[in-house]
């Protein structure tokens, strides 16, 4: 089977483009910075055997619209996959994030938590081997605190 051709709907006046294959519960597939939908190729062939397989473009990624802030927030992400969801018709479903896709995924479960079935959370804010450990578990509980994991 080969990928799919992409689909473009409207949230909040902003294109998202994602990329589905087969039918049944809703798994997401979120990816990381540098990346796009396109890059979970294989697993959304794969899944789509049993799942409604969908990967997309995250805001400003690929054929999606980046967000207004200059800066986007995870929680500005987890909205934009809140709606897409709705636009897609998707009440709740299994998330997949890799990288930032796993921020995004921590962000919607603290404001979207009755829409997430299950979650996948791969490569997590990796990149701060140089730090002391002292200063790693203290950005560590910072980015839980803000995911709205604290007191883990």
């Amino acid at each position: 089977m080969t990928m799919p051709k992409p689909v473009k709907v409207d949230v909040g006046g902003k294109t998202i483009c994602y990329w589905e294959a087969g039918t049944g519960p809703a798994v997401i597939l979120l990816h990381g910075i540098g990346s796009a939908g396109e890059a979970w190729d294989g697993q959304l062939v794969y899944l789509g055997q049993w799942y409604r397989a969908i990967a997309w473009d995250a805001p400003g990624y690929g054929g999606s619209d980046p967000l207004d802030p200059d800066t986007p927030a995870t929680a500005d992400y987890a909205d934009a996959l809140a709606g897409m969801m709705d636009a897609a018709g998707i009440p709740a479903a299994h998330l997949v994030g890799n990288s930032l896709g796993s921020l995004m995924i921590g962000a919607f479960v603290k404001r979207y938590p009755e829409r997430v079935l299950s979650m996948v959370l791969s490569d997590v804010a990796a990149g701060h081997g140089r730090l002391s450990a002292d200063d790693r578990e203290t950005r560590l509980r910072a980015l839980l605190s803000a995911c709205g994991f604290a007191g883990i």
